[in-house]
């Protein structure tokens, strides 16, 4: 009798670990297949962290990224992109490309440097007034080739390219798109200079 009883109870133990050994390969297999799907599907979902995009995206909003939108279309002014840059991955706005030029007023600020964007229409004025008064010094930059400008839609709340200069477009991540519609429209306006 003891006998059966301890065949009985191996038999369950084999049975159970032949059913676990199913389940594990059944979960190393669907997560070789969503490794496989990432790897393949061009698109993802993230969720905006900080207020830099604001008001177009606010904290906590879900995106549709697609990292393989910039494979069959260019890099336009206005878009919005995630970008790798050194250990942190931001979302920003494209506010100039290659060959653009961009005008700076550069103000000290007690511990700190404010920059901030000039509009073209403003530059000949403001020029005038560095001349004049001590509001900050006027500094040009070109887009290098291979590069974009990054802006925050919240300029005061964003660390951009006037903090850390114009990044490579090899770390563009992919391209921003809203998941509700009408979200996203806002734009940083610039002028052509």
């Amino acid at each position: 009798m003891e006998r059966t009883f301890g065949r009985r109870v191996w038999n369950r133990v084999g049975a159970t670990s032949g059913r676990s050994s199913a389940i594990l390969r059944g979960g190393i297999a669907c997560a070789a297949g969503l490794a496989i799907f990432q790897l393949c599907c061009p698109f993802s979902i993230g969720v905006v962290q900080g207020s830099s995009i604001t008001p177009t995206y606010r904290p906590g909003q879900l995106f549709l990224l697609d990292r393989h939108y910039y494979q069959d279309h260019p890099i336009r002014r206005g878009d919005v992109v995630v970008v790798q840059c050194d250990d942190h991955t931001m979302i920003k706005r494209v506010f100039g490309i290659a060959g653009d030029s961009i005008w700076l007023l550069i103000q000290p600020d007690g511990n700190k440097i404010e920059r901030y964007i000039v509009d073209p229409r403003l530059l000949s004025r403001l020029q005038r007034a560095t001349r004049h008064w001590d509001i900050g010094r006027l500094t040009h930059l070109k887009v290098p080739p291979g590069a974009i400008y990054l802006l925050g839609d919240c300029t005061e709340a964003s660390i951009d390219s006037r903090s850390f200069g114009a990044v490579s477009i090899s770390s563009i991540v992919g391209r921003v798109t809203p998941l509700r519609p009408g979200a996203g429209s806002a734009a940083i306006r610039r002028g052509d200079g």
